[in-house]
């Protein structure tokens, strides 16, 4: 596992987020799906750069992963 102290601040903030999503799910632990949204919750992130530069519409992408 990756030590928290190695990650970026925008990373850690990611993390911390997807831990509240999966709570807010009643889950107890993180998975990938739980990150994915956050990431593209980022308005100015990568995630949703990158997506869309390959002609993926993130909102999309989000809406399925919220579901």
């Amino acid at each position: 596992m990756v030590s928290l102290d190695k990650l970026t601040l925008k990373s850690k903030e990611a993390v911390t987020r997807a831990q509240k999503v999966a709570s807010d799910y009643g889950q107890t632990q993180i998975e990938p799906l739980h990150l994915l949204f956050v990431l593209l919750d980022q308005q100015d992130g990568m995630s949703r750069s990158i997506l869309k530069k390959i002609g993926v519409n993130p909102d999309l992408v989000k809406d399925r992963v919220q579901e």
